[in-house]
């Protein structure tokens, strides 16, 4: 038998068997108790599942979930690829059952196709750590976000901030008086947000605020929502680790913040070893990490375990606070008259200078615009978890093993929950006689809520406080934005707005 034969036969064989692979799992995944018994839309195609409904949108966001989640009800499912369903929970009483009644069973899983994002980021930190591991560190770190602490970082807050000031007040002066200029917001609020997680979480200088740095334009590069097939990984798993030029250029990215962050935990260790700075070492969040002991064993971090806790906050922290700030700049530039109000109430009661707790916390309406902001559109606004032993979620038989998707941040935009749930009204906020942690958790909820929110709320009002103060925020002339989810959830296209200096 020729060559070309053989090869024949056994390409033959293998396109068979995948094909009868492909046809099994479909048949198995839509005779599943979850396919049977939970609603849902049907599959658009039997092979890419709901895939086609995310595509013909143009982006992934979380809008196509909201209309499921009307029309379904809180807890409904959908399909991946080869029909595999995956449950879906939008309802107050059952997310508070996974997030704080019985939170131990449903462990933090592994988003599809972001394997690669996750180890980047640490398996070993509080994102995505469980158990025993999970606990211990909760328990090293939480001493680090205490109100005391919190305050001594306002003055970082505050300097960042004007420094931004300062560099939107030298673009503004190339320009007439009263005309507003076009601002890159995101890029700029994002570079504000990495220079303050790293003077206040490790006590370093990236300097860039007034210029470009290359690790800001890494990050940005790396998290941008406007990056071609960023969104393909969710729904084809294998799509991250092809040698393809958008993988292999990530992959180059990453390398470079890790090698960022160990440069930072060397020098750590090295003011550590010299006496005479060993006293300034505990000022920062990664100086307290490698100070703190567990109170029981005297136990401290290890070294993997520091650096996913430091990549973790170096990430998470400033990335999520830059798209809470760029939201409320978004909805406060649709609603001039919340902004107008906002503002008086800075103008009235924030000291120019030396900014205390006290003072950020008496701005009420501020509060009030960012929290509802926040409810609107929640950087953070999913969770994965996966079930360790069985379970009822509402009235449905839950096996061990499965996956459920958490989607607090559609929770929060649903009519069952609040009223005109998609209008931007900050004064549902300043009356809270009803109890609302059921309906609203930007921050997700229980002994897995975001260690660091008190720090990120401080930050944010701050900031934005400095600059409601200075500037006036116009809406795009052209751009519609709309909300994109990758890791988080962000403007698309990226934010700009007009800005004019405040009168």
């Amino acid at each position: 038998m020729e060559l070309w034969q053989i090869l024949g036969i056994f390409f033959s064989t293998a396109i068979a068997v995948a094909i009868c692979w492909v046809i099994c799992k479909i048949t198995s995944n839509l005779a599943s108790p979850v396919s049977r018994l939970l609603p849902g839309p049907k599959p658009a195609s039997y092979l890419f599942g709901n895939v086609k409904e995310f595509s013909v949108r143009g982006t992934l966001s979380l809008d196509l979930f909201e209309e499921w989640a009307e029309e379904y009800g809180g807890i409904f499912r959908y399909y991946l690829l080869f029909c595999e369903p995956q449950i879906v929970v939008t309802d107050p009483e059952i997310l508070k059952h996974i997030y704080v009644t019985n939170w131990k069973n449903y462990w933090k899983s592994t988003p599809i196709g972001l394997s690669a994002s996750v180890k980047f980021i640490g398996n070993e930190g509080l994102v995505f750590s469980n158990g025993e591991l999970h606990k211990r560190h909760r328990k090293l770190i939480n001493p680090v976000f205490r109100i005391s602490n919190l305050k001594k970082f306002l003055p970082i807050f505050e300097d960042c901030a004007k420094k931004l000031t300062t560099a939107w007040f030298i673009k503004l002066e190339k320009h007439e008086k009263s005309e507003p200029v076009l601002m890159p917001i995101k890029n700029d609020l994002s570079r504000t947000t990495l220079e303050i997680i790293g003077k206040a979480a490790f006590g370093f200088n990236f300097n860039c605020i007034e210029r470009d740095s290359v690790l800001s334009e890494t990050f940005s590069k790396l998290t941008s929502s406007e990056k071609p097939f960023r969104h393909i990984p969710r729904f084809l798993p294998f799509w991250e680790n092809l040698p393809i030029p958008e993988n292999l250029k990530a992959c180059r990215e990453r390398s470079l913040i890790s090698r960022c962050v160990d440069s930072m935990i060397a020098r750590k260790r090295e003011l550590m070893a010299n006496e005479v700075e060993r006293d300034s070492i505990g000022k920062d969040l990664l100086g307290m990490m490698l100070l703190a002991r567990d109170p029981d064993t005297g136990e401290s971090l290890s070294c993997s375990e520091l650096k996913d806790e430091t990549m973790t906050f170096l990430t998470a922290g400033h990335e999520t606070t830059s798209l809470g700030l760029s939201w409320t700049l978004l909805y406060l530039a649709l609603h001039p008259l919340e902004q107008t109000r906002c503002r008086e109430e800075i103008l009235a009661t924030l000291p120019e200078n030396n900014i205390t707790f006290e003072d950020i916390e008496g701005l009420e309406y501020l509060n009030a615009a960012v929290q509802e902001s926040l409810r609107l559109r929640t950087p953070a606004p999913a969770s994965l978890r996966h079930a360790l032993k069985d379970d009822f979620l509402g009235d449905y038989y839950v096996p061990k093993g499965t996956k459920v998707l958490t989607l607090h941040g559609v929770m929060q935009r649903l009519p069952n929950n609040w009223n005109c749930p998609l209008d931007y009204d900050p004064s549902r906020f300043l009356d809270q006689k009803a109890d609302i942690n059921d309906v609203y958790m930007p921050f997700g909820a229980g002994p897995r809520k975001c260690i660091g929110y008190k720090f990120a709320l401080l930050e944010l009002k701050t900031v934005l406080a400095i600059l409601l103060r200075q500037f006036d925020f116009l809406p795009h002339p052209t751009v519609k934005y709309k909300s994109r989810m990758l890791f988080t959830q962000s403007p698309y296209p990226n934010l700009e707005l007009l800005v004019r200096r405040h009168e």
